[in-house]
């Protein structure tokens, strides 16, 4: 049933929104953030991080950068923090022809232990553009 998927995320005790901008990235690039917590309990976060992800194979995955936010903060019941988060692309030269798909994910883990986690597709260029 595809409006139960749409409901059962609506009550989740939390949600993460991210807006970056829909182009295509390169080597050595910023990806520019706009991440949304939005909390339905009380919540202490002990660490949260966004990554730029790389798909290399059927199972395996290489996470090519990683920049931590909102570390050991409170967020009260019903509240909903933003934060920005600049995430390097970094040398793709390492990387090149071995990454098939891209995707941002956005990982809170809270003071109890659970994890939260958002993924978004993202484009990147596999070669430097021509200038």
């Amino acid at each position: 049933m595809p409006g139960l998927k749409i409901i059962t995320k609506l009550f989740q005790p939390v949600r993460i929104h991210v807006l970056f901008a829909s182009r295509e990235y390169v080597s050595n690039d910023v990806i520019r953030m706009a991440i949304q917590i939005v909390t339905r309990d009380r919540l202490e976060i002990l660490s949260a991080t966004a990554e730029l992800v790389g798909n290399a194979g059927s199972k395996s995955e290489l996470i090519q950068s990683t920049k931590s936010f909102g570390e050991r903060r409170v967020h009260r019941a019903g509240s909903d923090d933003s934060f920005s988060v600049d995430l390097l692309v970094g040398d793709l030269s390492s990387v090149e022809g071995t990454v098939s798909r891209w995707k941002t994910r956005i990982r809170i883990v809270s003071a109890d232990r659970r994890e939260y986690s958002c993924e978004n597709s993202i484009k990147i260029a596999s070669r430097y553009p021509v200038r």
